[in-house]
């Protein structure tokens, strides 16, 4: 065995699926568009299916430790939203009602940002005295200059207004306010705590307040939680151009799964849409973004500059079809670099099992893909379940298919033989648009302006939409093992 495969049998995964958890994460990052643009806060809403690098942006961000650079990331896991939803305004349009919370909530976490880097603050007089009114802002109300993400609206606690920070609606020397009034304060204190914010914020630093995981506790029949993240979109957008407008780099950047970016209904979307949002997207091809580079820089990490993909996949042996070994892993995947890594992860493991000097040849890349189907359905079900009810019944019909390839009369046929499992509501062209919106299946599409015909699938062009006169269907190839479908024509199971 050379060199390069005697190292292989050290190594035990060229990383992880999950971000928090990747070790060679950050080395092996890759600069993709959206996190660049999120750095320059030119669009600082980023969105992107699950496993599509999002948690990754986010502690990328959040782990620089450039002395310019300074950022908070909160994920809300452990959030008390029992609390937050006292904060709720009345009298307000609903897409309005927590968007003064979360202004307020933003504000303070670069007060605190601003206090952990006091001394790149400007020595001048305003500057100093803007600084003086945060730390009295802050230190009085929570008793820290860093307060805990879960004290924020704690029942019981008190806002301490002073000095410069005060204003003509609250009366009193100490300038209280309980936090439970304080939804009915909001405009006054946070326009004045934003204006001392610009007035202290260092020329030449950049300052970012960034929200992950929001999907946590998501249910897009949750009107409140819908509401709340309408809340946090519209407070950061607003917080943007505050500063922007005063010149200074800071900012808040969202990271948001795509589905429920979707969801989400409100005036402006669509212009908030074209001009602040990117999209996470990777490609089969060479150039920007491409999946198969991304993998070599995880490669090259844990093996010492030496993993380029054709050394370690030896390509130069074909799988059938006259298909390469990473045109097969590519498409039983979503093109996203969760599933690259399992599906290489699970070649490895299987290399393991039985070393080779002639690299991961086909008989490894075959044997992975059992065990890779099992995960690609537990990613999808992760996602489904929040989506559709009957998503497991729709998988029940797909199970009684012989074929990745078939017709809408062999759904239907299928469907019918488990006619009991349904109620008179859902019908298999409802079950096939449902199946088609998350990219489990795809449809023929014929002619066009390419002529000839080739399979549509969401997660490729997420703008198209489900074609109800379609004949043709193609289960997608990551679950075929999971539904135990044959890739060619065979007798009905």
């Amino acid at each position: 065995m050379n060199q390069l495969f005697s190292k292989l049998k050290e190594v035990q995964t060229f990383g992880g699926i999950d971000a928090s958890a990747d070790r060679i994460l950050l080395a092996a990052f890759e600069d993709h568009a959206a996190y660049k643009n999120a750095l320059e806060l030119t669009r600082p809403i980023i969105i992107g299916r699950k496993g599509s690098g999002k948690s990754a942006i986010f502690k990328k961000i959040t782990a620089d430790t450039r002395p310019n650079i300074h950022a908070l990331g909160f994920t809300f896991s452990d959030y008390p939203w029992e609390h937050h939803l006292k904060q709720k305004q009345s009298e307000v349009p609903v897409e309005e009602c927590y968007r003064e919370s979360w202004k307020y909530f933003i504000a303070l976490m670069l007060c605190t940002l601003i206090l952990r880097n006091r001394n790149a603050v400007p020595s001048n007089a305003e500057s100093q005295d803007a600084l003086l009114d945060i730390e009295r802002f802050v230190q009085d109300s929570y008793g820290s200059t860093n307060p805990s993400l879960t004290s924020i609206f704690t029942p019981g606690q008190k806002i301490q207004l002073s000095g410069r920070l005060n204003f003509w609606a609250v009366s009193g020397e100490a300038k209280t306010i309980p936090v439970e009034h304080l939804p009915r304060f909001y405009s006054e204190v946070n326009r004045n705590v934003i204006d001392a914010l610009i007035k202290c914020m260092p020329r030449g630093h950049k300052f970012y307040v960034c929200f992950d995981e929001l999907d946590i506790g998501f249910d897009p029949a949750n009107e409140d939680y819908l509401q709340r993240l309408i809340g946090l979109i519209r407070a950061a957008k607003f917080t943007n151009d505050r500063i922007r407008e005063a010149e200074i780099h800071g900012g808040v950047i969202v990271l948001l799964r795509d589905d429920i970016w979707h969801t989400l209904r409100f005036e402006d979307k669509n212009k908030l849409t074209q001009d602040q949002v990117s999209e996470i997207r990777w490609s089969k091809d060479s150039g920007p973004h491409c999946i198969k580079r991304l993998m070599e820089r995880r490669f090259n990490e844990v093996l010492g500059n030496e993993g380029s993909w054709d050394t370690l996949f030896n390509e130069t042996r074909q799988m059938a079809r006259f298909q390469t070994k990473y045109d097969f892993i590519c498409e039983r995947g979503f093109l996203r670099p969760r599933d690259m890594i399992q599906y290489c992860n699970e070649v490895l493991h299987t290399f393991h099992q039985s070393p080779s000097d002639a690299g991961f040849d086909n008989e490894l890349v075959r044997a992975a893909e059992e065990t890779y189907s099992r995960y690609f359905m537990q990613e999808l079900e992760d996602e489904l379940h929040k989506h559709s009810k009957s998503y497991e019944k729709y998988f029940e019909v797909l199970k009684g298919l012989s074929n990745v390839g078939f017709s809408r009369d062999e759904f239907a046929n299928a469907w019918d033989e488990r006619r009991t499992i349904f109620d008179n509501s859902e019908t298999p062209l409802k079950a096939l648009e449902a199946l088609f919106e998350f990219s489990v299946i795809g449809y023929l599409a014929t002619g066009g302006r390419g002529a000839g015909s080739k399979y549509i699938w969401r997660y490729l062009e997420p703008r198209v939409r489900f074609n109800g006169d379609a004949q043709k269907y193609q289960v997608h190839l990551g679950l075929k093992n999971e539904f135990d479908l044959k890739l060619y024509a065979r007798t009905k199971k």
